[in-house]
């Protein structure tokens, strides 16, 4: 047998008999006895024998190349190929033998390798190796069988017929399949047989995990976030190294990426060939911080400092902030106010905040001190008594208590008619203004410090209400009372008469005066208006009150002006019994704790009897009835008198051939008048010529009681005209001084002539 280790079985046939069955190498049939011909054969002695084989057990022929030879030492028969049978020739006394070789015919074995690289592998077919039945390890020949693809392999082997387990190397991240004859690889003698491994790279695996930590007020979830693997394809994955990063909400951190393939934080993942790799991203929501801040104020005398106040949000905890809304709020100081309340990230003022993930946020709150002041206020009079027609004073004192400046404080006085304002002072003059004090009526708008006070110091000259100063006006008598009760009565003689009792309220009364005398009802008794009554010590001696009536309706002050011809014929009055005039100025200023702060001060003083006699005016040049008066010099000019002083001295000159009257700048027509110069003397220079013709001059004189005199007349001709010489008039009926008149019939009658006309 060749090899002599093969296994075969054959049996031995002599002349077609098994002469010995499933043997193997060097197996024999031993001597086998055959005949050597017959006797009656013609030819030499001898016979022919075959000699061959067939398959044992087990055995197949055609895996065999088969020859037998046979010899007996001088001859031979062979070696013939094939299994037989051959035929031996044998004479008697030979003794063949025949050898039966077998040799175990050889097949092709080819192992091949197939790489396939869709996963990012990179292994070549040289990277694998096989081994045959458990033998060494050989690498697979990329360039075997003519090939130039390192993805491909090929080795080729001749071995004996038989079947072979063919088994490669592991290679990691790849899988391995054959194509079923390799385990076993039965090699047919004279045949191929082909073994053919095909290694696939292994397709990793990518996972991705999000994991959200939300401990301060988050409530963003795991599906709020995008994950990615740059460039990593799950549909067909490769191996590789990949950057990861995430996008998703803002007010998270990510606090930690790690992958299971690696240790540590990673900020990419490197995927292996069939590597499953898990990378889990952490997020937290990042914790807000909020920080309240206090500012104080302090510009009305306040003296609290920032740590007075305890400012709050309301749940929010310093130490586990969340993010979400806290109502903000404050305690601290009386008499501060919050003027603001802001946080950096709200516009405008707030009352709460709103923190996001994250956010830092500032609140400041501001409070400002209230200002708190408390006024006093202080009046008097300088002197407390003083007489008509003379100067007084009184003062306004304004104290601020504190603790705050008190400022743009507001002082008020409306002084009463009687009092006739001339001046006005403030002290000390730089706190304040005055400026907006209008006659009687005092305001002025000062700063006052903590602990200061100020002064207002008003002049004054002591008066009465007089009637207004109008030398023209309806024929009869206006007249004003005033009664010890504080109540008045105001009318004319021909016209509506006004009662205003002690308690401001004022109805009209009727009017039935007969002649000068009015009959007042409501006081008892009549009032005589001829100016012939002074009301002496406020009782009256031929019409008002006398001595026997109420001291209540005593008269305090009176004026009457007469009027007659339409022009002012007398004027009479004054105070003639003490009046006692209350007067209250007030002071208010801003104060916010609680409220402005207000207060008032009143004062009284008393007006005297003073000047109770009119003053008296004469017109000397031109002299009344003057005839060629020079115009281009005119001058007007008298004298005027009264037992305390004379205020002024008014004229009023009229062309009685224009109907004009003189401004003391131009001739106007209308009635006017305007103030000569000089008082006891006085006098007035026209300054311009004077036109030829008649002229009125008339004059009246006041004291420094208001009181006014009556008028003085000149009538008088300027140049030459040709009526030179007035009119004159006379009054015949009733005669002056007359006494027992009828009344119920009077009549006033006269005689008028001129040298032209009346």
């Amino acid at each position: 047998m060749i090899p002599a280790s093969d296994v075969g079985k054959f049996d031995l046939l002599v002349d077609g008999n098994v002469e010995a069955d499933d043997i193997g190498d060097s197996g024999t049939t031993g001597a086998v006895s055959v005949s050597a011909g017959k006797s009656n054969d013609p030819d030499p002695i001898g016979d022919t024998h075959t000699v061959g084989e067939a398959a044992g057990t087990n055995t197949d022929l055609s895996r065999y190349d088969t020859s037998i030879s046979c010899t007996d030492g001088t001859d031979t028969v062979g070696p013939v190929a094939g299994i037989g049978p051959v035929d031996v020739f044998v004479e008697p006394d030979d003794a063949w033998v025949c050898t039966i070789t077998n040799t175990l015919r050889q097949g092709t074995l080819i192992v091949k390798k197939q790489v396939i690289n869709d996963n990012g592998g990179n292994a070549t077919a040289s990277d694998f190796t096989f081994s045959i039945d458990a033998g060494s390890a050989v690498s697979f020949d990329e360039a075997g069988g003519g090939s130039t693809d390192p993805l491909t392999g090929e080795n080729s082997f001749q071995v004996d017929a038989g079947d072979y387990t063919v088994t490669e190397g592991v290679v990691s991240g790849y899988t391995a399949s054959d194509n079923g004859n390799c385990s076993p690889a039965t090699v047919v003698a004279g045949e191929t047989t082909i073994c053919e491994f095909t290694n696939d790279d292994d397709a990793p695996s990518l996972t991705l995990v999000k994991t959200v930590i939300n401990d301060n007020g988050g409530t963003a979830a795991a599906g709020d976030w995008t994950l990615a693997a740059a460039g990593y394809d799950a549909v067909s994955p490769d191996a590789g190294t990949y950057d990861l990063s995430e996008t998703g909400p803002v007010g998270y951190t990510l606090t930690s990426l790690t992958c299971d393939n690696a240790q540590g934080q990673v900020s990419s993942v490197t995927l292996g060939l069939g590597e499953s790799v898990t990378c889990t991203f952490v997020n937290d929501d990042d914790a807000p911080s909020l920080t309240l801040v206090k500012e104080v104020t302090n510009d009305n005398g306040g003296t609290a400092v920032a740590g007075d106040w305890t400012l709050t949000a309301a749940g929010y905890d310093a130490n586990n902030p969340q993010a979400g809304s806290y109502d903000l709020s404050e305690t601290g100081p009386v008499g501060y106010t919050l003027t603001s309340l802001t946080c950096d990230n709200a516009q405008g003022q707030v009352s709460s905040v709103t923190l996001g993930l994250g956010e830092s946020v500032t609140c400041t709150f501001v409070n400002d001190d209230l200002i708190d002041i408390t006024l006093e206020i202080v009046k008097t009079f300088d002197p407390i008594t003083v007489q008509v027609g003379e100067s007084g004073t009184f003062t306004i004192a304004v104290t601020n208590l504190g603790p705050s400046t008190a400022t743009d404080v507001l002082v008020t006085d409306l002084v009463d008619d009687a009092l006739d304002v001339t001046g006005l002072a403030l002290v000390p003059p730089a706190v304040g203004d005055c400026s907006a004090s209008i006659g009687q009526s005092i305001s002025c708008t000062v700063d006052i410090l903590a602990g200061q006070t100020i002064e207002i110091i008003v002049d004054f000259v002591a008066t009465a209400p007089f009637l207004p100063e109008d030398p023209v006006g309806e024929e009869g008598s206006q007249f004003i009372f005033v009664f010890a009760n504080g109540s008045s009565l105001e009318g004319h003689s021909t016209g509506e008469v006004f009662y205003t009792d002690e308690f401001g309220e004022t109805t009209q009364v009727d009017n039935g005066l007969t002649k000068n005398d009015y009959p007042f009802d409501i006081g008892g008794f009549t009032l005589h208006l001829s100016c012939s009554e002074l009301f002496t010590g406020g009782w009256a001696d031929n019409g008002g009150p006398n001595e026997f009536a109420n001291p209540d309706w005593q008269v305090a002050f009176f004026s009457i002006n007469r009027y007659n011809s339409g022009g002012l014929f007398k004027t009479c009055g004054g105070v003639v019994l003490p009046i006692e005039i209350p007067n209250t100025a007030t002071a208010t200023g801003t104060d916010d704790y609680p409220d402005d702060d207000t207060v008032s001060d009143g004062a009284t003083v008393v007006i005297g009897e003073g000047d109770l006699i009119a003053p008296t005016v004469q017109i000397t040049e031109p002299a009344h009835g003057a005839t060629g008066v020079d115009g281009s010099a005119l001058t007007v000019s008298g004298t005027a008198g009264d037992d305390v002083a004379v205020d002024r001295v008014m004229l009023h000159v009229k062309n009685l051939d224009t109907g004009q009257s003189w401004t003391g700048s131009e001739w106007v027509d209308a009635w006017v008048w305007f103030e000569a110069s000089g008082t006891d003397v006085w006098s007035y220079a026209f300054g311009v010529g004077v036109a030829d013709g008649h002229y009125q001059a008339l004059a009246w004189s006041f004291d420094t009681s208001s009181k006014i005199s009556a008028f003085s007349q000149s009538v008088f001709t300027v140049g030459t005209v040709s009526d030179v010489d007035p009119p004159t008039v006379e009054i015949t009926d009733p005669a002056h001084g007359a006494t027992g008149v009828d009344g119920s019939a009077l009549t006033v009658s006269g005689t008028a002539g001129d040298d032209v006309a009346v």
